[in-house]
Formats: structure tokens, sequence, C-alpha cells
């Protein structure tokens, strides 16, 4: 949903989920909407999860958002929560290189929790290592076929010579008079 415009962040990874106790106790992890992922809107007493484990999201919100304060640019009584919104956006808009090279993330999509991308992901990978298998399979069936094939061209040979040697000894003739015949008899 957003990996066109921020492929490889947390924003458009399905992984990324929210812990809310009022929803189902906690521990729970739940879908971050769409919604709230645009805008950064984070409930009070919840907290982003990466399924993955990539990243302590939430401890990069609770620094964002010092550094936020920091510098003065908001009205703490006004913009409280923008700072909030505006720390969440910075923390899942950044990019994750790290999380694409380890194969650790996967787009989002919208109304599914981090636990069905997770399942949805490892079904992927096991395809994708069946028909990394499978292929090795066929590769290793073509080379031992080359072998077979190569080991009968090298038997076919060998008959040809014998085969050859035979009619070279009934043309020189192995009796009395050959060529053949004269070396055998030099005894």
């Amino acid at each position: 949903m957003f990996e066109d415009q921020y492929p490889g962040a947390c924003i458009s990874c399905g992984f990324l989920g929210l812990i809310n106790p009022l929803h189902g106790g906690s521990g729970v992890l739940h879908e971050f909407p769409a919604n709230n992922r645009a805008n950064g809107y984070l409930a009070a007493k919840t907290t982003l999860w990466c399924h993955r484990r990539m990243a302590n999201i939430q401890s990069e919100v609770d620094q964002a958002e010092q550094e936020i304060r920091s510098r003065g640019s908001f009205q703490p009584q006004v913009d409280q929560d923008n700072e909030r919104y505006a720390a969440v956006r910075r923390v899942l808009c950044a990019p994750r290189p790290e999380c694409v090279e380890q194969g650790k993330w996967y787009a989002y999509i919208e109304f599914f929790d981090p636990k069905w991308h997770y399942e949805d992901w490892r079904m992927m990978e096991l395809e994708r290592r069946q028909r990394e298998w499978e292929a090795r399979l066929a590769r290793q069936a073509q080379e031992a076929e080359a072998r077979r094939h190569s080991l009968g061209i090298w038997i076919a040979m060998a008959a040809g010579v014998l085969a050859l040697a035979e009619v070279v000894a009934a043309i020189l003739g192995a009796g009395p008079g050959s060529i053949l015949g004269d070396i055998l008899s030099l005894k």
C-alpha cells in the first residue's frame, strides 16, 4: 500500500503492528491501520511493535518525540499530539535496508494483522524454497543424464576399438605365413 512511496520502510511493512491493552488484552499484536500509518496517529497506551523484532520502534518514536520537543518548534499545549504524530511518521517513513536485505520486510496489505502477514510471507518463502529445490533436482538429473550419456559413449568407443582389433587380427591372420603368425612363431 505504501511501498511505492516508502519502499523498505516500516510504514509499508506488514510486520508493523500495535499492542493495545484496550483491544484484546496486553501482548496481542493488532494491525496498525492504513489511515493511522498515513497520519501518524497513535492512541494513548498503545505500543508500536515489529513482529520480526528488527527494530524497537516504540523507543525510536519516543526518542524522535524528545528530539522534536527539544527543538522547541512545537507549542507544548497546542501541538503535543502533533509532536507525537510527527515522531511516529518520522520513524515509520525511515528506510530500513537491513530488513529488506535480511528478508524481514513484507509489503503491507490493509486489514490484515502482522501474524497474517508473517504466515503469508512464510508460505511464500516455503514455495520459493520448494521451487529452488525442484530446480536443483532437475539440474542434478540433467547432469546425471549427461554423465550416463558420456559413459555410454566411452563404452561404445571401447567396443569399437575391440571390434577394430578383431578385424585387423582377422585380416592379418594368425596362422603360419601371416605377419602375426610369424611374430607368434618366433618363440
